[in-house]
């Protein structure tokens, strides 16, 4: 009776488009922030997006962590050592439904600010690849964070 009830399984997924060894939603690991600091925010909430001028939908998950690596690496006024933006992706994202990716931004919009990482979800459709707004972001300065809410670098 388990061989049924598992080959059941994997012909339902098959049908609705997964397979067990495609699972629909996949999370990258959190990657250190490979560029010195002296203070962090923490994790809280934070928004990226819409990114001007890009559609709304992508043909490809490469073609939205293009775009999305590109609107990030315009933030960066004052450039590091290594400068740039890199995003984790899991393997197998393609083929998911639901992906969390890891970007970050060495260099910062000011001269205190050494960087920030966003934890981002991108979903997939019919239609296409689209960001989902509402994420995670952390911030690292060269000093203390100033401000009540710890978010910026001054």
């Amino acid at each position: 009776m388990r061989g049924t009830a598992g080959l059941l399984a994997i012909t339902a997924a098959a049908l609705i488009g997964c397979s067990a060894a495609q699972p629909s939603v996949v999370r990258a690991d959190d990657q250190p922030f490979a560029a010195p600091f002296a203070d962090s925010s923490g994790w809280q909430p934070g928004e990226l997006g819409p990114i001007p001028g890009a559609p709304s939908r992508f043909v490809t998950i490469d073609a939205l962590l293009n775009s999305v690596r590109q609107y990030l690496a315009a933030g960066i006024k004052t450039p590091r050592p290594n400068s740039g933006v890199t995003i984790a992706v899991p393997p197998n994202a393609a083929a998911a439904e639901e992906v969390h990716v890891v970007a970050t931004m060495i260099g910062g919009a000011n001269a205190p600010s050494s960087g920030s990482q966003y934890r981002l979800t991108i979903r997939r459709d019919d239609q296409g690849w689209w960001l989902v707004p509402a994420g995670e972001m952390i911030i690292y300065c060269d000093h203390l964070l100033a401000g009540a809410s710890r978010t910026m670098c001054l």
